[in-house]
């Protein structure tokens, strides 16, 4: 192909048609633009589409993710609700003293706290690797970061102020209850601790606080 145009050019010089020669070399230069401009845009699609197949296999990955978050707070949607049963028969005033005095969890139900994890490995993986490729991907993404940066802050969030209740409550207990020591070392039989929790009206209003913020932080969040 460059024997032909070189020969093209060489007729023309020696026939002194330089004009012509000067539009056949524009054309030639424009031909030449213009097949760079082509080779380009194919390696930039190509890259483009390497890349959009790349972000499939992540997005598939963290389709995996979520589905494995979704199996672990189903198991705890159950230990909510499990609990959630126990605060309203304290409530209600269901238990009796010899439940107090068989059943442990009833002396500490008030201070327990799992803090919310949400697995975020790939999604990770996702954006380290994440080259805007389009409209569509993009919004893909900003689902994705609402999805997974708006449910840690909230599940962070709500953690904080259950524990800073937890905290608190303990620390009243430490100060004000003598008996809060035997509980601690395992004696689940003291008069004084039970009759607190059977009769005394404040403790009914710290197992409603308690409920309020546990739902909050475990159950609101994870049965919507």
């Amino acid at each position: 192909m460059s024997i032909f145009f070189r020969k093209i050019r060489r007729d023309l010089i020696v026939k002194s048609q330089f004009f012509r020669y000067i539009k056949y070399a524009f054309g030639e230069i424009i031909l030449v633009v213009l097949g760079i401009l082509i080779a380009l845009y194919i390696n930039n699609w190509y890259n483009q589409r390497i890349n959009e197949l790349d972000l499939i296999t992540k997005l598939e990955q963290v389709e995996d993710e979520l589905i494995e978050n979704i199996k672990r707070w189903d198991i705890q949607i159950e230990t909510v609700r499990r609990r959630d049963s126990v605060l309203l028969n304290i409530i209600r005033k269901k238990y009796t003293k010899s439940d107090y005095q068989k059943k442990r969890n009833l002396h500490s139900i008030t201070n327990f706290a799992i803090e919310g994890r949400i697995l975020r490995v790939n999604y990770e993986k996702f954006l380290a690797d994440y080259k805007s490729p389009g409209t569509k991907m993009d919004s893909i993404k900003y689902n994705l970061d609402l999805l997974y940066n708006g449910a840690e802050r909230t599940l962070e969030t709500d953690f904080r102020r259950l524990m800073e209740s937890v905290d608190n409550y303990k620390g009243e207990l430490i100060r004000t209850k003598p008996w809060y020591s035997e509980n601690v070392l395992g004696s689940f039989n003291s008069e004084r601790a039970i009759d607190y929790y059977l009769n005394d009206p404040l403790y009914l209003n710290r197992v409603l606080r308690y409920r309020e913020l546990w739902y909050s932080n475990q159950g609101r969040r994870i049965m919507a």
